[in-house]
């Protein structure tokens, strides 16, 4: 039986402190804003300090461990930026793989940009559109966006002509696309960027057109998305009124991924049978049984319990950091601790 450990916001200030805990099973550790955080020197004597009583250790706060490395591919230059690039890139993917994908256009600025890119090797000019097969007619959809610059040699007007500008174009341009479904157990995430008037997102990662995965294939598509985002006035939040943010400019390069055919789609490579399982459950058992742990952590009510996991893209770990935070601000109402009406 494997066993997962939440020790977050507990002022654990010492490595000794952790003695004592039953370590027997335990594979996995969040340990976040806790003072012992900032104690090592680096990353190998923070993950050896801990080694020494979780010697069973498979992933520490959220990382998956390779000896005394903590495996990460991506880069995130402060750490109050991780939650902010966890949330929005969960909510961002699982719009634009619903059949809300039109909603992406309220996440643009009004005078946002957009650009693609992508190097597919169909000769569209060529080729008619009856002498393609289902495949290339779903890949010409993206093509005919594309704007290489390589290919407007000595024509820079039609390239820029080629730019997507506003949020109601870039909304009718991202529902024209093939219904997909994006593995976000490949995702790497950079946040070089991350201060008060700009932030910038890169993902990599790959994904899978909807309609061949439902006829038993698996053609998968790799992408780069690059999000330059900035605050653009007051919103509605949770539990107050917070700054809202836009995206201003959005690069999309997307490419054929000839090796990424035969890989096990949806699974981390270190995937354990108890993992596989989890995936055959629907979505909304996985909510309800996230509603519950949730309200029996929190003491929240349904009503605000629910609230607080969809602001948080029904991520537990990032709704029990919200909450925390908010409640020890003292910005959580009474009225969310009422008992529910039946």
């Amino acid at each position: 039986m494997l066993i997962t450990f939440i020790f977050l916001y507990l002022q654990i200030s010492n490595f000794s402190d952790l003695k004592g805990i039953p370590w027997n099973n335990v594979t996995e550790l969040f340990l976040d804003n806790n003072p012992i955080c900032g104690t090592a020197h680096s990353s190998v004597e923070y993950v050896r300090n801990v080694r020494q009583f979780f010697g069973m250790l498979k992933q520490l706060d959220g990382k998956s461990l390779l000896g005394n490395f903590a495996f990460c591919q991506n880069y995130i230059c402060v750490p109050e930026a991780y939650k902010f690039a966890e949330s929005f890139v969960q909510h961002y993917f699982a719009l634009f793989d619903s059949f809300q994908r039109a909603d992406l256009q309220e996440l643009y600025h009004p005078k946002a940009q957009f650009s693609m890119t992508c190097d597919f090797e169909i000769d569209t000019v060529h080729t008619p559109e009856e002498q393609m097969n289902s495949q290339q007619l779903r890949l010409a959809s993206y093509i005919q966006h594309s704007r290489n610059l390589l290919e407007f040699k000595g024509n820079p007007n039609q390239a820029i002509s080629m730019l997507i500008v506003g949020n109601e174009r870039i909304g009718y341009v991202l529902t024209s696309f093939p219904k997909t479904e994006f593995d976000f157990y490949s995702f790497r995430i950079d946040v070089p960027v991350f201060t008060p008037e700009r932030v910038l997102i890169i993902v990599h990662g790959r994904m899978r057109e909807d309609e061949f995965s439902t006829q038993g294939q698996n053609y998968v598509l790799g992408f780069t998305r690059t999000w330059l985002i900035q605050p653009s006035g007051m919103g509605t939040n949770l539990f107050h009124e917070a700054l809202e943010y836009k995206i201003h400019n959005d690069m999309l390069h997307m490419y054929d991924m000839v090796d990424g055919r035969n890989a096990t789609f949806g699974k981390s490579a270190d995937a354990t049978s108890e993992m596989e399982m989890d995936v055959t459950l629907s979505d909304s058992d996985d909510r309800e049984n996230a509603l519950i742990v949730f309200k029996q952590l929190t003491k929240l009510n349904t009503e605000w319990s629910k609230r607080c996991l969809e602001e948080s893209s029904w991520n537990l770990k990032v709704a029990l950091n919200v909450f925390l935070k908010l409640y020890e601000s003292k910005r959580v109402p009474k009225i969310a601790f009422a008992d529910d009406i039946l």
